[in-house]
């Protein structure tokens, strides 16, 4: 999976022998007010492409962090 923040970095997320199955854009403020807690992993506002399960674990994974 490729995870962008808009106007900054990108990360691929796996093996970088794997394909890219997903595609997930966020603002960073959106991401860390998912990761903090504000935002449900379904409501954060976001550009996805690819499959929509990869792109939903990686939203709950992100969100989860807010109880650590």
């Amino acid at each position: 999976m490729l995870f962008a923040v808009r106007g900054g970095e990108q990360w691929v997320l796996g093996s970088q022998s794997d394909p890219v199955a997903a595609e997930l854009t966020l603002d960073a403020v959106d991401f860390c007010l998912l990761v903090g807690g504000r935002y449900a992993p379904d409501t954060v506002p976001r550009e996805t492409t690819g499959d929509a399960a990869a792109v939903r674990n990686v939203l709950e994974r992100a969100a989860s962090l807010s109880w650590l």
